[in-house]
């Protein structure tokens, strides 16, 4: 063996990188897996197990909120992404209970894995169970506010006076529509913006986080126009 310079391979550098910078690559590694076009180490696959997990947890506490979703097409897909999931992680129990298979039989397991290999497809066939009741699931249909401008506007106008909040005039411009509120507030969307609170020509608190989107419940866009003015500033 001819060893010239040898000081920019560090195989084990390279390996510990995977827990010494965390997930904050976990996302590319994750579309690397999705592209199809890597060899497949644990690089990419303990970075996708990392990622997924963390993902699905945000989610769900996400989906916690009453105005995650708009509509009930959006609880339709959702439902159908949960069976996938639950089916998917019946497939990385499976995928773990190969390698261990594989690791033991090239004898780099210091003791047998037969008790873990029991328990995860134990895991495996009670995940595919749990996605079974939800295979014939429907989502009843939706009676949701309409969404289009006008609805958006009648029902953001209703829904804050319900709460107690006066608008004195309602004025649409080409890219926006503003609700005046009253002693120089508006509540304004913008075509391209989203939503803002302008208190005197000036954005409101950057606290006050308002959706970018302009298909927002008008009862949720109320609530937090609510919440804003009467909560701490």
């Amino acid at each position: 063996m001819e060893r010239i310079d040898e000081s920019g391979l560090d195989p084990r550098a390279d390996y510990d990188e995977i827990y010494r910078d965390g997930p904050d690559h976990d996302n590319e590694h994750l579309d690397a897996l999705v592209d199809g076009d890597v060899a497949i180490t644990a690089t990419y696959t303990v970075s996708s197990a990392r990622y997924l997990a963390t993902g699905t947890t945000l989610l769900g506490e996400a989906l916690a909120g009453p105005y995650s979703l708009r509509t009930t097409a959006d609880a339709e897909t959702v439902l159908a992404a949960l069976r996938d999931h639950l089916t998917g992680l019946a497939d990385v129990a499976d995928g773990l209970n190969q390698w261990l298979g594989a690791a033991h039989e090239r004898g780099e397991l210091a003791s047998t894995p037969a008790d873990l290999r029991g328990q995860l497809d134990q895991a495996a066939r009670a995940l595919r169970a749990a996605e079974a009741p939800l295979a014939d699931a429907v989502v009843p249909a939706d009676a949701s506010p309409p969404i289009d401008h006008e609805a958006l506007i009648t029902g953001v106008t209703e829904h804050l006076a319900a709460r107690g909040i006066r608008v004195t005039r309602v004025r649409v411009f080409g890219d926006q529509t503003q609700w005046d509120l009253g002693d120089e507030l508006y509540l304004v969307l913008f075509r391209s913006q989203g939503w803002e609170l302008i208190d005197d020509g000036n954005a409101a608190d950057p606290r006050i986080r308002l959706p970018y989107c302009q298909f927002v419940h008008p009862a949720h866009i109320a609530g937090l126009v609510a919440d804003a003015l009467t909560g701490p500033r």
